[in-house]
């Protein structure tokens, strides 16, 4: 892609290592030296607007109050998102910043409730997540927000969104931009400060630097098995599936969205959470509880074997010619008298 070669040595129980190489040019920094402006302050003739923050995460939730806070906003924040629509009713925000993930309503669902009111419709929404993928993109758009961010967000380009979006005047501050020590060198006396325990792993991966630790192995194997829990039983699959059967359409919204796109029929449990967008045969039904999953599961195999069975019937298949035999061993029956 960029002229370059990349190359991949791989060891069975050692660990894998990648090598790159590209020509690139040296970035000219003195055109970027001198001083720039950075937002400081909502511009004192300004009113506060009020934010209204979604975050099932409490350091993330406290970072942003913070972040807005410093330069004059009024915020309010909620960390369960089942109760963002009686705030927003209550608060009337200006802007509401959510994250895409959380339990209880996700950020899909709760931007589509927002679009579904009409005293709502218009309320412009920025949703943060810290998983940017063009799926997730693509599904917060189509379901209404004004802006994407991926975390961490850079506070300035936050700041000029929520500026733009509610047409805002800022007090700005200038700075300089120093240039850069390309000569810069760790000492002993800056590492003294380290935990000995980390001081050791620094000396053991500069010593062996193609050399996994056990905690890097670790994370890994875990990282390999949760992929293959989630995508290993695609990896025989001869084509696409003929229909998708969806338990959670919030959890599995990708999922939803690819199927769409790619035109597969999709039977799907709709909570009262959830939305039937997109979903070819909605059925009404609790889709977090045990027993009613374990009920969902035995149905749809059964019926899954049904249609298997009919189908090798109408081919003219001898299903009990093909089928195991099942041998019961029978025992005799004895008698026992006792004395």
């Amino acid at each position: 892609m960029m002229g370059g070669l990349i190359e991949v040595r791989s060891h069975v129980n050692k660990g894998s290592l990648f090598r790159f190489e590209f020509t690139a040019e040296r970035s000219a920094f003195e055109n970027r030296r001198g001083t720039h402006k950075i937002i400081k302050h909502l511009a004192s003739n300004t009113l506060a607007p009020v934010i209204l923050i979604i975050d099932d995460d409490l350091d993330n939730l406290n970072l942003l109050g913070d972040m807005l806070n410093s330069i004059g906003f009024t915020t309010h924040l909620i960390a369960n998102s089942t109760e963002v629509l009686a705030a927003i009713a209550k608060l009337s925000p200006s802007l509401v910043i959510m994250d895409l993930k959380m339990d209880g309503f996700n950020g899909l669902t709760l931007t589509r409730k927002i679009r579904n009111s009409q005293s709502t419709k218009q309320l412009p929404i920025i949703m943060l997540t810290a998983s940017p993928s063009q799926a997730n993109r693509d599904l917060a758009f189509a379901a209404g927000v004004n802006q994407f961010f991926c975390k961490p967000v850079r506070e300035q380009h936050l700041f000029n969104e929520i500026g733009q979006l509610l047409k805002l005047n800022y007090e700005f501050e200038q700075v300089s931009t120093s240039e850069p020590n390309d000569n810069r060198r760790l000492t002993p006396q800056q590492l003294s400060p380290l935990p000995s325990s980390l001081r050791s792993g620094l000396q053991e991966a500069l010593s062996h630097p193609g050399r996994m630790t056990k905690k890097e192995i670790l994370k890994l194997q875990r990282e390999y098995d949760k992929l293959e829990m989630a995508i290993g039983g695609i990896a025989d699959m001869g084509g696409l599936p003929d229909m998708l059967f969806v338990l959670d359409t919030n959890k599995e919204a990708i999922a939803v969205l690819e199927a769409q796109r790619l035109s597969i029929p999709i039977i799907a449990i709709i909570d009262s959470n959830s939305t039937p967008d997109f979903i070819t045969y909605p059925i009404p039904g609790n889709d977090d509880a045990t027993r009613a999953i374990r009920l969902y599961c035995d149905l749809m195999a059964d019926a899954i074997l049904d249609g298997l069975q009919q189908g090798m019937v109408a081919a003219g298949i001898d299903i009990g010619a093909s089928a195991d035999l099942v041998v019961e061993e029978v025992f005799e029956d004895k008698t026992i008298t006792v004395a």
